[in-house]
């Protein structure tokens, strides 16, 4: 297993490259962040100033060739807007998009494995043909456009919830002093239950628009996964020996079943994170997401560059995870 883990692990580093070379690429053609650092009235001379500074007119492979002799340092630059490390924006703003990630990743798991499970158990029932059809209109529907709908509905209409931000500023001024960025997580640790009322409000809508897609897969996956799992000969051994249809289904079958839904978990993980982009810029949480669409506009490549390869180091380490996971799940599976 360990030897397994190594290797995985190694085989991040050129999958990393090929990301930081695509993202770097496509980044040096499209961005020149001189006009937006300097403003629209800066001067020809001034540009150009700025763009040898920034190492701007070297050849794109001389560039590239720096960019990773700092990256073998653990230096990801610094950002061309703020002049603040790169690594320091992202340290600030990234516990913020992983709580919403990982609140969407239990909302997505728990409502859509219930789903799929009473659909399978219930198959062709009215229950079973609803959710489906609801399962088709989640997978269906734009992050952003739901968004929008869950602000329309809740905060405008019916005056509950929040619409942006993630916790008041009164709030956090007066009785609330974190020590880490995890303010859903520190809140919850130190029973500040005010705050941990606030924050968790703030984050239900972006966490349900977030969720509602993986909800769907999930749900499908697991219904069609348990259908498959009971016609199986250990199954109907297991009812012929006089066992209820309760532990027959989730004793015997649901494990098993699971081990593709984890799959579809770990893949649904990365795409959360890409989804937190739309969310956090609806909902203007201040988060990694938010982050990377005001870089991209700026064009600050460095910045970019820092948060695509944080998004794809965190897509990689979980599904390494999530292979890990089946060896547990599936005491069949070895790893050699």
């Amino acid at each position: 297993m360990l030897s397994y883990i190594l290797r995985r692990l190694l085989m991040t580093i050129p999958v990393l490259l090929g990301i930081t070379l695509v993202s770097f690429m496509a980044l040096s053609v499209t961005a020149d962040p001189t006009s937006a650092i300097l403003g629209q009235h800066a001067t020809l001379e001034r540009m150009a100033d700025l763009r040898t500074q920034l190492g701007l007119d070297d050849p794109i492979p001389v560039q590239y060739y720096h960019y990773l002799v700092k990256l073998a340092h653990g230096d990801l630059g610094r950002s061309w807007m703020t002049r603040a490390p790169v690594i320091t924006e992202i340290a600030q703003r990234f516990p913020h998009t992983v709580e919403l990630t990982v609140l969407a990743v239990i909302l997505s798991v728990i409502l859509g494995v219930a789903v799929g499970v009473i659909s399978a158990v219930k198959q062709y029932s009215w229950f079973d043909n609803v959710s489906m059809i609801g399962a088709l209109v989640g997978v269906s529907m734009p992050i952003f456009w739901l968004g929008l709908v869950l602000i329309a509905i809740f905060p405008v209409k019916l005056g509950i919830l929040h619409v942006s931000g993630l916790i008041d500023p009164k709030l956090a001024l007066t009785s609330f002093e974190p020590k880490t960025h995890f303010y859903l997580t520190e809140s919850l640790v130190t029973a500040n239950w005010e705050v941990f009322r606030n924050v968790l409000g703030h984050l239900v809508l972006p966490s349900f628009a977030l969720a509602a897609a993986s909800t769907a897969l999930v749900a499908r996956m697991t219904r069609s996964s348990l259908l498959e799992v009971v016609n199986q000969d250990y199954i109907r051994t297991a009812r012929a020996k006089g066992l209820s249809e309760r532990l027959v289904v989730y004793k015997h079958a649901l494990k098993n079943a699971l081990i593709p839904v984890f799959t579809v978990v770990g893949l649904q993980f990365g795409a959360l994170l890409g989804g937190a982009v739309l969310t956090e810029t609806t909902f203007s949480l201040p988060g990694v997401g938010k982050l990377a669409v005001d870089a991209i506009l700026n064009g600050d490549m460095p910045l970019v560059n820092g948060i695509v390869l944080l998004v794809a180091l965190a897509f990689v380490l979980v599904n390494l995870l999530v292979d890990v996971l089946y060896g547990w799940l599936d005491p069949r599976i070895h790893y050699s």
